[in-house]
């Protein structure tokens, strides 16, 4: 039995408090709330079982996500998601979407757009594993961290502009295969629109490189 509380706290930001009582787990309790300023957005939402009479021991799960402006060229995301064990959703969750779940995304991004001309991106991001029948091998690569660049001229000659996309992340994993990568494409594009009719070609050299630690021969 689940009994919603909503709570106006301002125009901005509200939260949901959700008691909740379980006849073979025993009581929970979930508290969700979101806001909206100026320049960003987000939620966050946390569940507490002092006691799971199935399970033994206390649980809990956390989320956090943000979206926001820092300037007005220079944006923040926030991913964050925690459960206090793999099972968590497959045993409490109300929603069976979340039973399926075999990884939680923790991330954060950095973005620099200068309107116009490049863009750079940085990255950190890694993952809780849930499904407790995967092994190591099976988990998704951490990238500590990615750094992105693109560029593309601003004016056209002849309905021709040249532009840049770089890429370099460093991907590591528990006795795995770990390593940089970098990547750099520049390309010529061209983009002609008559109104009746238009054109549009592109061509590109890509490049990748990679520095790998613990590989073995054949790897």
């Amino acid at each position: 039995f689940a009994w919603p509380i909503y709570l106006n706290l301002a125009p901005n930001y509200d939260a949901i408090l959700t008691p909740r009582m379980m006849s073979d787990r025993g009581n929970q309790v979930a508290l969700a709330g979101r806001y909206l300023l100026p320049r960003a957005e987000g939620r966050s939402r946390f569940e507490y079982l002092a006691d799971d009479q199935q399970f033994g021991r206390s649980r809990g799960s956390s989320e956090f996500v943000h979206n926001g402006l820092l300037s007005s060229r220079l944006a923040l995301e926030i991913n964050y998601a925690e459960v206090s064990d793999p099972n968590y959703f497959e045993d409490l969750s109300r929603v069976v979407d979340f039973s399926s779940l075999t990884h939680l995304e923790r991330s954060a991004r950095l973005t620099y757009q200068s309107p116009g001309a490049y863009t750079v991106q940085a990255l950190v991001q890694d993952f809780q594993p849930l499904a407790s029948a995967f092994t190591a091998v099976d988990d998704p690569y951490r990238r500590l961290p990615e750094l992105r660049f693109d560029a593309l001229t601003r004016e056209d000659w002849h309905d021709t502009r040249a532009g840049i996309s770089a890429q370099a992340v460093n991907f590591t994993r528990p006795d795995s295969v770990e390593g940089l990568r970098q990547t750099v494409q520049p390309y010529l594009r061209y983009s002609r629109d008559l109104g009746a009719m238009f054109g549009r070609a592109q061509i590109d050299l890509n490049h990748t490189r990679y520095q790998l630690s613990n590989n073995s021969t054949g790897d």
